[in-house]
């Protein structure tokens, strides 16, 4: 079974990331998606390893005062997707 990551990192992402879900869905049903997601990814059949939530930030000093975050949950998913 074909097996893909999608990961969105703020609302329109996860809009784009539902459409492409959608996409590949109907090109082959039995494709296994899983990612960083919002409502409408997980909506239409992508499994959700961690919400968008964990990524979004707006601002320059919004994302210099999260990057600890980021750098740590970078780690996170890459250790993930290296189990599967």
């Amino acid at each position: 079974m074909t097996q893909i990551a999608i990961i969105a990192g703020e609302a329109s992402g996860d809009l784009l990331g539902a459409g492409l879900c959608e996409a590949l869905l109907a090109i082959d049903s039995n494709i296994q998606l899983s990612g960083v997601t919002g409502p409408l990814m997980e909506r239409v059949g992508c499994a959700s390893i961690a919400s968008i939530e964990r990524l979004s930030v707006m601002g320059f000093s919004a994302v210099i005062a999260k990057l600890p975050s980021i750098i740590s949950f970078h780690y996170e998913l890459l250790a993930y997707f290296k189990k599967k």
